[in-house]
């Protein structure tokens, strides 16, 4: 007998989306659903998949259908699977990896066959549907978009606490990948040869630009995440130069709360009034002034360094 019960726990989690092979596993023969497909009950996605739930979809029941859909042969990949890893948040195309020369029709995806997609080293699992690995994701985004977005994906990717990239990775990847001649592999070489020394102890990607910046223009290395307490409070500063008492704040959004920023004001005069020099960056002005920021850090510096020494 089909069990109802275990089918709608499945389809809650998968936005109303189900394979095949779940619905047998329910007990749902394919006479079962062949007449819920006819009577308009269910809805036939692709060949091997159903929405119980009806049209339009949105794009979680998408994603679902073609992570569903291509399990076992392929992956999400590419502008999906960016978004599932947070790298990029605005895409709504999506798209899957099948190893060459196989073949599928996925109604709604972009289908990629390539030659190089290694079934068990760059796909894992994301909420239990298949995805590319998040440095197979970066080096396929160099097919689709520039190096410079390629560059702040992987940034964002490497830096924090938990970063879902290591640099040892990445270049694991590129090697395997590059020896044959693989399209946006060159791209992440690029992006890898222009990481900073000190990348992974930044705590964001707009952090690991200001790294960059401060090599690309010979300043001295600041030093990250520096703990400070002022008037017996505690704080961490993003950068600083503890000698000359001059710190580096970067804002890695634009749009920042009331709340948020009468916190970030009120810690800064705490920090002025004990004697520290601050700088601000937003996330924009180092991607598109990298020069201008750095001019700003050698005005501040070097006077208090020495022309020599921030030189």
């Amino acid at each position: 007998m089909p069990d109802h019960t275990k089918l709608t726990d499945i389809a809650s989690k998968q936005h109303g989306i189900v394979s095949h092979e779940q619905l047998a596993d329910c007990g749902f023969d394919k006479d079962h659903v062949y007449r819920r497909v006819k009577s308009g009950v269910w809805h036939r996605v692709s060949t091997r998949v159903v929405s119980l739930i009806g049209e339009p979809m949105t794009w979680d029941q998408r994603m679902t259908a073609a992570g569903l859909g291509v399990d076992g042969r392929g992956a999400l990949s590419h502008r999906v699977a960016s978004r599932l890893w947070r790298f990029r948040s605005i895409d709504e195309e999506i798209d899957v990896s099948v190893l060459y020369p196989g073949r599928i029709v996925l109604p709604g995806a972009v289908v990629h066959r390539s030659r190089d997609l290694d079934l068990d080293e760059d796909i894992t699992r994301f909420n239990g549907l298949p995805v590319t690995t998040p440095v197979r994701t970066i080096c396929d985004l160099g097919l689709i978009f520039p190096r410079s977005e390629v560059e702040r994906v992987l940034q964002h990717a490497i830096a924090g606490p938990n970063p879902l990239v290591t640099r040892k990775d990445a270049w694991a990847f590129r090697r395997r990948v590059g020896v044959q001649g693989r399209d946006g592999a060159g791209d992440l070489d690029w992006c890898l040869e222009r990481l900073p020394a000190d990348a992974e102890r930044a705590e964001s990607g707009p952090e690991v630009r200001l790294l960059q910046i401060c090599e690309e223009h010979d300043l001295p290395a600041p030093v990250c995440q520096l703990p400070v307490v002022v008037g017996g409070r505690r704080f961490r500063l993003d950068f600083a130069y503890p000698s000359i008492m001059v710190f580096i704040e970067v804002d890695g959004s634009a749009e920042h709360s009331g709340e948020q920023i009468a916190k970030d004001d009120g810690r800064q005069n705490s920090l002025v009034a004990a004697g520290w020099h601050p700088i601000r960056f937003t996330y924009g002005q180092l991607r598109d002034s990298p020069a201008w920021c750095a001019s700003v850090i050698q005005d501040v510096c070097a006077p208090r360094f020495g022309a020599d020494d921030a030189a």
